[in-house]
């Protein structure tokens, strides 16, 4: 009789043995499964609040006499880990035919504006901080066009597509009014002595290449390197002070954010992490003490089958037939258990993580998860089993039977 019709026969026979396995089985299958599956959904939350987190590693000049170059910033950005740069630059500059704010003790002569260029608004600056509201047009600039407050607007009557002339250091730049905005903070007053470059109302905001083409000169004042990934953001800073060792400029790391968005991500997964250990650990103490013992069980059945000449081989293969059986059977019957208590499981957790999509990402990872775990619990049995099996196979049947007697 083949060693896999002697599997199918102890089955059988030992139901309550076979129905004790598939409930170990069960429970850790279960628990590695959903468990994989969560902590695999938490490596993919990291990439998408590292993406709505926006950090960044700022570059800043210390003087508008030592300005970033562009070769400079396109030499940063070929680092690795860098999704996109905004640059930042400001310049001083008059305004011809329009009135301004100036200060109490500042003649109308010396009066100017100040006019900053961002490639996003949206990113950086008074917008990004939700310190300031277009009232009118839009954020998304093209060279030309510039955003000024709504108290300069009404000051001089201008509207949407008015142009105004700026003035610095002889060069002659117009600008045409794209947008009109607002102080969110409706509170914010002048001190009476305030000079006019600092008076709110005069503040404008335009392209960097705007900005540069008043200074006559392409440089920026500070550019923000935002990140791809945030997780390795230290690494990438020592990238950019080895590219910078030998200037002036100071280096800014800016991902609070995202470390406070990721702290419960990163406790849920170390508590996940730790109750999957246990529970493998434990799986495999079990199992090994269970088979130990039915293997010393059968010790008489294992000198009677070596004594007819069957092979180690044959004998160690029969046991893990049986007890693979049985694996395999139980997880084919665990996987639409796992996916169905999917849902309730992400509702759980968007509850501790606070991510509206935790189902989708539990879901999409699913597939992963159980190969990695099959092949893991796979590897865990085939090891224990013939493990449990030394002991007596080193015996001789002779010692066995004798002992037995």
């Amino acid at each position: 009789m083949s060693f896999h019709q002697l599997a199918r026969r102890y089955m059988s026979r030992q139901r309550g043995r076979t129905a004790m396995l598939s409930i170990i089985f069960m429970v850790a299958i279960l628990i590695g499964l959903i468990g994989t599956m969560i902590l695999r959904s938490f490596e993919q939350s990291l990439l998408t609040l590292g993406e709505q987190s926006n950090a960044k590693i700022s570059v800043s000049t210390f003087g508008a006499n030592n300005l970033i170059e562009q070769e400079l910033i396109d030499t940063l950005s070929a680092l690795s880990n860098i999704n996109w740069v905004n640059r930042v630059n400001e310049v001083v500059a008059t305004v011809a035919d329009i009135e301004i704010g100036i200060g109490e003790n500042e003649e109308i002569d010396d009066a100017s504006i100040r006019i900053q260029g961002f490639d996003d608004l949206t990113m950086d600056g008074l917008f990004s901080e939700n310190m300031a509201r277009l009232t009118l047009g839009y954020l998304a600039l093209e060279d030309g066009e510039i955003i000024i407050h709504e108290t300069l607007a009404t000051m001089n009557d201008l509207e949407l597509g008015d142009t105004l002339t700026f003035y610095h250091a002889g060069m002659t730049v117009a600008g045409t009014i794209a947008g009109i905005y607002m102080y969110e903070d409706s509170g914010i007053r002048n001190e009476a002595h305030t000079p006019s470059a600092f008076r709110f109302e005069n503040l404008i905001f335009a392209t960097p290449t705007f900005v540069n083409q008043l200074q006559q000169e392409a440089g920026f004042l500070e550019v923000n390197f935002y990140i791809t990934d945030p997780t390795i953001i230290e690494d990438t800073r020592y990238e950019f002070e080895n590219e910078l060792s030998d200037t002036t400029f100071g280096v800014q790391v800016s991902d609070a954010l995202f470390r406070r968005m990721a702290q419960p991500l990163s406790q849920t997964a170390s508590l996940t992490t730790i109750v999957l250990g246990i529970t493998g650990i434990g799986v495999i103490v079990v199992v090994s003490l269970l088979l130990i013992i039915w293997s010393r069980e059968r010790q008489k059945e294992t000198a009677l089958l070596l004594s007819i000449g069957r092979t180690k081989v044959s004998i160690i293969s029969q046991r893990l037939l049986e007890v693979l059986v049985i694996y395999i059977s139980t997880f084919v019957f665990t996987i639409p258990l796992v996916f169905i208590a999917a849902p309730s499981i992400a509702t759980f957790y968007q509850g501790v993580v606070g991510l509206n999509d935790m189902e989708d990402f539990i879901l999409e990872v699913g597939t992963v998860g159980v190969t990695n775990v099959f092949l893991l619990g796979l590897l865990a049995l085939i090891v224990v089993i013939i493990l449990s099996c030394t002991s007596v196979m080193r015996q001789s049947p002779k010692s066995i039977f004798s002992r037995n007697d």
